[in-house]
Formats: structure tokens, C-alpha cells, sequence
């Protein structure tokens, strides 16, 4: 038998590697291979079926048999055979969920409940028929311990499936509007990860807006409603506000009209998963407030946003910071975020650790300061989102210039009393800057600054500027002229970034 055999010979190379016996013409050293698998031909599994629905199996109690076992000879002695379902949304599993199957009768079968977290984990929260690639791992298993069969990329069946999905616990629709009661007008809002993406896959919406002095009154209106007569208040859906303030609360279907008693630029977010409502302050910028700008907050940089989400920018931070929503953080109206203590920081380094990056959690709770990974006054690039309460920051410690694959380096700029201010970054000189350039930061491309989509270097002749974003286009003038060599000066002290080029 094929199990006695390859137990036998693992057996026997035990025994040799624990004696001494000298052997006739010994082979060759060779590292012994692990006993990660049993390879194993005699097993064969194959596709039970073509389709599936979920919610079906579910309500009859039943389990969705993936694969059936059609073969299975001279499997290892003393072990039984185990098995996952690896879910996937195409051939390639590129994307994958894993399942723990139940291996019984000859039959290889999953929860329905399992295969529908699986399907909304790799494809789509959203009900619906999808055509779901399945593979199957099978494992001879004793004890704890799990040996998989054929060899380590081994798998079964590999074909795809279509299968229904269960049907949704609510209805989400597509599209939502803002309806203002007040002046009754109505304005679409828009799903905070973009037009193209399922409402089931992100429930979220916002819409920004002036809200008018002296108060008014609101409802949100599903697209059926809208689609029905603009808008039928019969299917809107009003809300219940929390008991200390009219900015959030839980939306309800048929409820009475919102209250918003702020005015001025504000922001509203809607989950339609969990029925909640959010009002905020609109704001245009972040300020990143560290060191001399806690104490002159006017001084403090700022991070730009094009969605009233995502506010991203370049930012100077000694050890504590706030991100704050105007150029304060102690007055009882300020908007200041903090570290989010429920929800620990981590710290990633790259391969030689000369690039650093910090991602946490943030809270508008007052508390601890936000926290950065040196104490020195250090240059980062720093994403946050203010609806995630997430943030992400990037240390600047060092600055290149890169034409066609060579770097140069850069320093900062030495202010008042020889304090180097890393603002502002200066070539060591002249460089020949070719046909077109980029900024490298940390001495490779974690983190480039390029130009402005659409941009070229303009300006008086012996004098070239642009202005520079995060991941940007390579510099060039226009009609990409050789640009010869200049003295390069890169400026994250003021919006928007600019590089100066003088010749």
C-alpha cells in the first residue's frame, strides 16, 4: 500500500539520520523535506453540482454539497480525510475566502450560511446570482495534526459555480437624496466610495451643503421615492435625533421630518446598513498642529480635500500632534481629532527601514494626542478620513530628485539660527535634469511628488516653476525640452506644493 510505503520511508530516513552507520558510496547530502504533505494519486474529488441557491438549502436545513469523494485507496493509515472550500471571484483566485468543510459520506459540503459570507467577502454583499469559482484543499488529518494531500499548491475540482446568495436583510437602494423641507429642494447625495460601486458593498452617503441661518427641516428620500414623484414624501425616511444633539441619530423609514439648527457649510453621512445620520461641519482643510503650532496655530500646515472625506497633504509633526478642523483645538466648538485609545496604532517599516509608516484610529473624544513615530520635528505625508476615522502617515526623512533612474540628494533649507527647516528642500547644486524629473522619497518610490495632473514647468526664461502633488506626473516643460541643469528647490511650506527650477 501507498501509505505504507511513504510512512515506511519516512521511517527508515529517521532511523539513518539517527545512527552512524557507514554507508557504501554515500549519496550526496540532501536537506530533508518537511512532512508537509502526502503525495497522495489515489484520491479523486469531484463537482457535485452547477448551481445553488442559499437561501433554499438554508430554509430546508441543508447543507450545499460542494464535491463529491469518488476515489480514495491507499490513503495514510491512522489519519482521516479533511477538506477546505476555497471561494474565489475568478479563475485565478486572486482574491480568496477560505471555508472549514464537513467531509461525510463521500460528500464535501459547506453551511450555506459560510458560502454566503464568503461570496459577500470576495465578490458582493449584494443579493444576486454570481458566478463563484470553488476549489477544494484536502488534507489527511490526525490529532492536530493537518497534512495536505498532492503537494503544497495541490487542489481539487477548480471550476466555477453559480450560485444565488441569500436574500438581503434590508433593502438598500442605488441612490439616496437630501430633500431640504424648508425650501423643498432635492439633491442627490453621493456614495462616498464613488458612482461605480454597489450600495450594498458601501451603504455610506454623503452630501455637503450651506445650511441656511434660522434652521430647517429634512428628510431623506430613497430613488424609488424619487423615481415615484419628486419626491414621495409617503416612502421618505425621516429620523430620531439623539437626546443631546440634532447631528445625529437613527434614520427611520416614515419618520418625522430632521431638525438641523446649524447653519453655515455642513456635511451630512448616511449609513443605510446600520440607519444612522451624522452632521458635521464642511471643512475645506485640516490643520496638522505640532510643536511651535499647538502653541501659534495660525502656523500650522494644512492638509486640502476634494471630497470633505479624505484630506491628504504634507505635514511637519514633533512627537504629538492634532489634526484639528480650524486653527485651534481648545475652544468647546473646535473640531479636534484624537487617538482613537480603543483601537491601537501600527507601525510598518519597508525592507531597510529607512521609510516608516503609522496607521491608527482617530475620535473627535477628547483625550490623548495623536502620536508620531520620532520626536524630532520630521516632514510626513499624511492621509486621514474623516468618516473611517482612520489615518496614515508616511516619515519624510530624506528627499532625491530622480532623473532616469539616478538620485540626487536634497537638504533642507537652513532657517533662523541654523534650524534646518524641512519645509523647504534644496538641491546640492546644479543637476542635470534630462527631459523630465521626480521627487523620491527615503531614496526610493515609497513616496514620490511629481506634478500636477495636466501640468508642465512654466515661467520667465532662467526661472521654471510647477506645482507638485503626492504620486504626481514627471516634471517637464513644455514640449518636453531638455531642461538642461538648475538649481532645484521643492516647497511644501505653503498650498498649493510648488518646485522652483533657476538655471
Amino acid at each position: 500500500m501507498k501509505s505504507l510505503k511513504y510512512i515506511s520511508a519516512l521511517a527508515l530516513s529517521v532511523a539513518l539520520m539517527s545512527c552512524s552507520y557507514d554507508l557504501p558510496n554515500p549519496p550526496g547530502q540532501e536537506n530533508e523535506q518537511p512532512e508537509f504533505f502526502f503525495q497522495n494519486d489515489d484520491l479523486a474529488i469531484e463537482k457535485e453540482g452547477q448551481t445553488y441557491n442559499l437561501q433554499q438549502l438554508n430554509e430546508n436545513a441543508q447543507d450545499l454539497v460542494v464535491a463529491k469523494v469518488t476515489k480514495l485507496v491507499n490513503f495514510p493509515a491512522d489519519y482521516t480525510l479533511a477538506a477546505d472550500v476555497v471561494v474565489s471571484n475568478d479563475a485565478s483566485f486572486s482574491k480568496t475566502s477560505t471555508i472549514t468543510a464537513t467531509v461525510a459520506n463521500n460528500e464535501i459540503s459547506v453551511l450555506p450560511t459560510l458560502m454566503n459570507s464568503a461570496i459577500q467577502e470576495v465578490i458582493t454583499k449584494a443579493p444576486g446570482t454570481y458566478t463563484t469559482y470553488v476549489k477544494v484543499i484536502a488534507y489527511a488529518e490526525r490529532g492536530t495534526t493537518r497534512i495536505r494531500l498532492g503537494g503544497l499548491t495541490n487542489s481539487y475540482v477548480n471550476l466555477p459555480y453559480q450560485i444565488t446568495t441569500f436574500d438581503a436583510a434590508k433593502v438598500i437602494e442605488q441612490n439616496y437624496y437630501f430633500y431640504n423641507a424648508s425650501d423643498k429642494s432635492i439633491h442627490k447625495m453621493d456614495n462616498v466610495l464613488g458612482p461605480n460601486v454597489n450600495a450594498y458593498d458601501s451603504p455610506e452617503f454623503i452630501y455637503v451643503f450651506d445650511a441656511p441661518a434660522g434652521g430647517m427641516d429634512w428628510y431623506i428620500v430613497p430613488e424609488s421615492a424619487y423615481n415615484n414623484g419628486n419626491p414621495d414624501l409617503s416612502n421618505s425616511i425621516g429620523c430620531i435625533p439623539s437626546q443631546d444633539s440634532d447631528l445625529s441619530g437613527k434614520l427611520v423609514a416614515g419618520g418625522n421630518a430632521g431638525t438641523l439648527t446649524k447653519d453655515g457649510p455642513v456635511r451630512i453621512v448616511i449609513n443605510m446598513e446600520t440607519d444612522a445620520y451624522d452632521f458635521m461641519k464642511a471643512l475645506d482643510f485640516l490643520y496638522v498642529l505640532s510643536g511651535a503650532s499647538v502653541s501659534t496655530p495660525s502656523k500650522g500646515m494644512l492638509l486640502p480635500t476634494a471630497d470633505y472625506i479624505n484630506y491628504k497633504g504634507v505635514g511637519t509633526i514633533s512627537d504629538g500632534y492634532y489634526l484639528t478642523g480650524q486653527p485651534s483645538y481648545k475652544a468647546e466648538s473646535d473640531i479636534v481629532f484624537y487617538q482613537d485609545t480603543k483601537g491601537s496604532f501600527l507601525d510598518n517599516w519597508d525592507g531597510d527601514e529607512s521609510t516608516i509608516t503609522r496607521s491608527g484610529y482617530m475620535t473627535l473624544t477628547p483625550g490623548t494626542q495623536l502620536k508620531a513615530p520620532f520626536k524630532d520635528e520630521t516632514l510626513y505625508y499624511i492621509e486621514a478620513n474623516t468618516i473611517w476615522m482612520t489615518y496614515n502617515i508616511t516619515a519624510l526623512q530624506s528627499i532625491q530628485i530622480e532623473v532616469n533612474g539616478k538620485l540626487y540628494d536634497m537638504t533642507p533649507e537652513v532657517g533662523n539660527r541654523g534650524k534646518l527647516n524641512v519645509k523647504v528642500w534644496n538641491s546640492d547644486g546644479k543637476v542635470d535634469l534630462s527631459t523630465g524629473f521626480k521627487f523620491w522619497c527615503n531614496g526610493h518610490e515609497v513616496a514620490t511628488f511629481g506634478a500636477v495632473a495636466g501640468q508642465t514647468l512654466s515661467g520667465e526664461t532662467g526661472t521654471l516653476e510647477c506645482e507638485v502633488s503626492y504620486q504626481g506626473e514627471t516634471i517637464r516643460q513644455q514640449g518636453n525640452h531638455d531642461l538642461g541643469s538648475c538649481n532645484v528647490q521643492l516647497d511644501f511650506s505653503q498650498l498649493p506644493y510648488t518646485v522652483t527650477l533657476t538655471k
